[in-house]
């Protein structure tokens, strides 16, 4: 019996469903038995992130993020996608909200507590110095003001949205 490949669309989408081998009709030889939603314009190879939709005669490849979670701009809600082509103008794929005060003043005193931090085995360095009577490696006096600028961070004007760093002495 002779077959014919044809390719299968999912009638409400045009969405490519698969191939198909159509068997010829005992009865009118030379012709097929043809299921309705299909086509012998073979679609094009498949691409990540894309979905062959058949219309008006013709294969094209549609974004296709179904299954994906996006968030609603204005309430940050998760929204499954379950249908094919671009999401709503009002979801994006990743959401991230616009942090409080407070969290952008803990941030901010996160920050600013490593940088001393970082700074302050020069402080441990001088003190061993002093004590073993050597020669100090550095003058601690722009340290000491870098130190004291930081730790006032928190009363500059501006605080926490926007904040002037010091920057670290040589």
């Amino acid at each position: 019996m002779t077959t014919k490949k044809v390719f299968l669309i999912e009638s409400s989408t045009g969405e490519f469903q698969g191939a198909y081998d159509a068997q010829e009709n005992p009865l009118e030889p030379g012709e097929f038995i043809v299921p309705e939603s299909s086509t012998e314009v073979e679609p094009p190879p498949p691409i990540a992130g894309k979905t062959a939709v058949f219309a008006n005669g013709a294969w094209s490849m549609v974004l296709d993020f179904r299954g994906q979670v996006w968030f609603d701009k204005t309430s940050g809600a998760q929204v499954q996608i379950d249908v094919l082509g671009q999401p709503s103008e009002n979801l994006v794929a990743t959401y991230t909200p616009t942090p409080t005060i407070a969290e952008l003043a803990a941030l901010a005193r996160l920050k600013r507590d490593t940088l001393i931090q970082s700074v302050s085995w020069r402080y441990e360095r001088h003190a061993r110095e002093m004590r073993l009577g050597i020669a100090a490696t550095e003058a601690l006096f722009l340290l000491d003001t870098y130190v004291q600028t930081l730790a006032d961070i928190p009363a500059q004007t501006g605080f926490p949205q926007s904040i002037i760093w010091p920057i670290i002495p040589a």
